[in-house]
């Protein structure tokens, strides 16, 4: 047997010892655990944390309210069905006994209130695709944050207060945890007033008047929306307020965006919110309402995550190299366990060390598309995540197993949510694995583990470089926000989440019908960073930290910007934010980078600042070969240059060119020419990062002779050059191809002459021939060109064009650098010419690869016959 066959089989019996079943890690309140359902059992469309209640209808379902949304019926458990809203399926549920809570059509989804007995009875309807626990949402928890913006000083100087702009706050709740206001009307119309601070640790008020809020919350809340609101009327005591519950669910979350914009007429909306279900790799209800208000002129701020560096992105790899191996029927075998990379005994085990008294939710996701809220058909590919005591004994203490589809046959939801909680008294070493059950194993995964801060992976491990910010906080119309404390605001929070910034930007695969992009969208995170650590008046947050607190203050600091410039758009009041950003310090540099985006909001900077607005070009779209390429960097007002230097421009060309300031259009644009020069290429011609602006001694300023802000709009992001049109740089000398028939029967052929660019001078007289003269050239464009080529004689014909054509551009560019041949052989069978001729191509273009079956020839070989393959194809055709 192959010694390949017997490592594999080797493999397979010493991970077949996993699976066996125990009691979870004393101090989980988990259910037991179960067996993974096949997909064609109706049972296999529960969610795995619901499934156990289910199965032993003895279990008390109280146990899931610490993960769920509350329930009014007692032994009833909080779910959401994946299911195409019409009046008959809305009947067919009522019919089972279940309690339907609210029913969204647009997300083909319909929360509900329901027994264990009647879940069961759910299942088994045909439309019902997935029925899934509503869990509870996950927030990210005189303000000192005023002076660290500058944003007292931009109140005195210009006597703003936030006036005419209506500020939302999305958390928790308001008035859950301390009666002390009173409610008016009904949501979405109530008004929560007289409000009294619930501590006073300096003198208030805390918040105005009255609130608007939209909706309340299912209770239970800790007040964290109050927190935020207090921090926001401290910055901008003028600006109308208003609030509203996150809700238990996506949909209802997304429902609340869009009536704070349309009931209470809010402009800014900041939230501090995570629903651990949220897409990772294409926008789900929360993100669409996000970017629909972005589009309509407002501006939308989001906590970036309180969970560090804890990300792994990283493709899917077998520990066995042969992911093909099934796994089915449970328990796991472990042959097809996600290999981590760390070079350990056990491959497929990830230790991760859970903090006493920490619980610890590892979220896997894999670039497939949703099933939920009408995303797509769902997934290809079935993964689960195991914890494990022991990898030597397969001692389960946690799992999340749900059912996905398999290839050709979509179903499921990509995504997995594991939690583990350590009820002991010190640390406690798990072992984490990923098991490929099922369809494609082409996929790339993310983990996230969410602590809220409390976990921290091992520094210098490389494997956790992955994104961590996730769900709707990296929609494109959100500006994510990174925390920095108040009173050392000069590096980021330990605990702020990383994003991605360029290359490592947060990928996203799918539209939001489940369409797979061309490429994968890099989105930059995080946007900005605001300070933390903020005294407030509730109970639960003095000091209030986190990148919680950090979105309120930014926030805040928007509306006094946009009041001091009312008649600019959302998107140049976040163009003065992001110029004006401070330097922070942080395990990426320089900004805007994965921790800090652009960095500290500075309100003052932001509002009285002339700073880039975009970077442009006249030059159109497509291609370039050559010759001058002007670049205009327009300003948010008329700017003068002066002082001794001459600004430049640093552009992202291999190699690095810059272009040359040349002129001033008098209001606001400043030109640069790029010269084009031999050699230079680029995909998209852009700045090579946000500092590319430098004033070589020279200065810009305002009309107040203020210096104005010279930070450009990163590469590839919105007012950047290379997001407003493509243009390609390819200044490499022209390549030459010579195409020529394999088989003639004709006196004569016609040979096809191409250039990768436009040439000139070239003709009929440009071309050599031996055995051969030349009939009809003609010129198909600036760039391709037919020769008809006329054998003399029996014997080889040799087509050759010397190096040095040339485009036509202000620094020419010779094309390839050697000559170009083919050699023909002709035979007539009665010795004289007109007979079958047969083309055996040898030669191709040269000086940078050939075309037409030929081959390229090196640079510098002047007039080169290949006439070796003659020899070869004579011999081939010999009897």
């Amino acid at each position: 047997m192959p010694t390949k066959v017997l490592n594999i089989l080797a493999t397979i019996a010493a991970l077949c010892a996993f699976g066996g079943l125990s009691d979870p890690v004393a101090g989980a309140d988990a259910a037991p655990l179960t067996g993974k359902q096949p997909l064609s059992d109706p049972l296999a469309k529960i969610a795995p944390t619901i499934l156990p209640y289910v199965l032993n209808q003895d279990l008390a379902v109280s146990a899931l309210h610490r993960l769920s949304a509350p329930t009014q019926a007692p032994g009833t458990i909080a779910a959401r069905l994946d299911v195409v809203v019409s009046p008959d399926i809305l009947q067919a549920i009522s019919a089972t006994g279940a309690q339907i809570i609210a029913s969204y059509p647009r997300w083909n989804s319909v929360t509900i209130e329901a027994t264990p007995a009647q879940l069961r009875t759910l299942a088994a309807i045909p439309a019902v695709k997935q029925i899934l626990l509503r869990h509870r949402p996950k927030c990210s928890g005189l303000d000192q944050g005023d002076a660290v913006m500058h944003t007292d000083t931009l109140r005195t100087t210009y006597g703003v207060t936030g006036a005419g702009r209506s500020i939302g706050m999305i958390s928790d709740s308001i008035d859950d945890t301390f009666a002390h206001a009173t409610v008016t009307g009904t949501v979405p119309n109530a008004l929560l007033s007289n409000i009294a601070p619930q501590t006073a640790p300096t003198p208030g008020p805390y918040l105005p008047a009255s609130v608007k809020v939209v909706d309340f919350g299912p209770g239970g809340g800790t007040d964290e929306g109050e927190a935020m609101l207090e921090e926001v009327y401290s910055i901008a005591p003028g600006a109308p307020l208003a609030f509203a519950s996150s809700g238990t669910t996506d949909e209802e979350m997304a429902n609340n965006i869009s009536q704070l914009a349309s009931v209470s007429g809010c402009s800014i909306i900041g939230d501090d919110v995570s629903y651990l279900d949220e897409p990772f790799f294409q926008d789900g209800p929360i993100a669409q309402a996000i970017n629909a208000f972005q589009a309509a002129g407002n501006l939308y701020f989001a906590a970036a995550g309180n969970n560090n560096t804890s990300g792994i992105m990283m493709p899917y790899q077998s520990v066995n190299g042969h992911p093909e191996i099934p796994d089915y029927p449970y328990p796991v075998t472990g042959g097809n366990f996600h290999n981590w990379g760390q070079g350990t005994t056990t491959p497929g085990f990830l230790p991760i060390i859970v903090p006493a008294g920490a619980t610890l939710d590892f979220v896997l996701e894999w670039n497939q598309p949703y099933s939920s809220w009408g995303l797509g058909a769902g997934s290809q590919a079935d993964f689960d995540i195991y914890a494990y005591g022991d990898p030597s004994t397969g001692n389960e203490l946690a799992y999340s197993n749900a059912a996905q589809g398999s290839a050709g046959h979509p179903s499921g939801d990509p995504w997995e949510d594991m939690e583990y909680s350590n009820a002991t008294s010190g640390p406690v070493t798990i072992y984490i694995a990923v098991d490929h059950y099922a369809g494609l194993t082409a996929a790339l995964l993310r983990l996230v583990i969410y602590s809220d801060g409390v976990y921290t992976p091992p520094s210098g491990v490389s494997l956790f470089s992955g994104p961590v910010s996730f769900g709707h906080a990296t929609a494109a119309g959100c500006l994510a926000v990174a925390a920095t404390p108040w009173n050392a605001p000069t590096a980021v929070e330990p605990f702020s989440s990383r994003g991605g910034w360029g290359t490592r930007g947060v990928p996203f695969y799918f539209d939001t019908a489940g369409n797979a992009f061309a490429s994968p969208q890099l989105r930059n995170k995080p946007d900005l960073a605001a300070p933390d650590g903020i005294t407030t008046s509730t109970a639960a947050f003095t000091p209030f930290y986190g990148t919680s607190a950090a979105t309120p203050n930014a926030a805040a600091c928007a509306a006094l910007v946009w009041q001091v410039q009312p008649n600019e758009s959302n998107a140049q009041i976040v163009q003065r934010l992001e110029a004006n950003g401070g330097s922070l310090t942080s395990p990426d540099s320089p900004q805007p980078n994965d921790f800090t985006g652009y960095g500290l909001v500075s309100g003052l900077a932001a509002a009285s600042g002339t700073s880039v607005a975009s970077v442009t070009s006249t030059s159109p779209a497509g291609t370039v070969y050559g010759g001058t390429v002007p670049i205009t960097v327009t300003f948010s007002q008329a700017v003068t240059v002066g002082g001794a230097g001459t600004p430049t421009l640093t552009l992202n060309t291999i190699p690095t060119r810059t272009a040359t300031y040349v002129s001033n259009n008098g209001s606001g644009g400043l030109v640069f020419d790029y010269q084009v020069i031999n050699g230079d290429r680029a995909a998209a011609l852009d700045v090579i990062n946000s500092t590319a602006l430098l004033l070589n001694g020279a200065t810009i300023t305002d009309s107040q002779l203020t210096a104005a802000s010279v930070s450009v709009p990163y590469p590839g992001t919105a007012r950047s050059l290379s997001s407003s049109e493509t243009i390609v740089i390819d200044a490499v000398a022209p390549v030459l191809t010579i195409s020529a028939p394999v088989t003639t029967t004709a006196t004569s052929f016609s040979v096809t002459v191409s250039f990768t660019q436009p040439v000139v001078d070239f003709s009929a007289a440009s071309v050599s021939l031996t055995n051969a003269t030349a009939g009809a050239f003609t010129p198909i464009s600036s760039s391709t060109y037919t020769l008809v080529v006329i054998p003399t004689a029996p014997g080889p014909v040799v087509i050759a064009i010397a190096a040095g054509i040339q485009n036509p551009y202000t620094q020419p560019a010779n094309a390839a650098s050697a000559t170009t041949t083919y050699s023909l052989a002709t035979s007539n069978n009665g010795g004289t010419a007109g007979g079958t001729t047969t083309a055996a191509a040898s030669g191709g273009g040269g000086g940078g690869g050939g075309g037409g079956g030929g081959c390229g020839l090196g640079g510098g070989m002047g007039l080169v016959s290949l006439l070796a393959g003659l020899g070869w194809w004579r011999r081939r055709r010999s009897p």
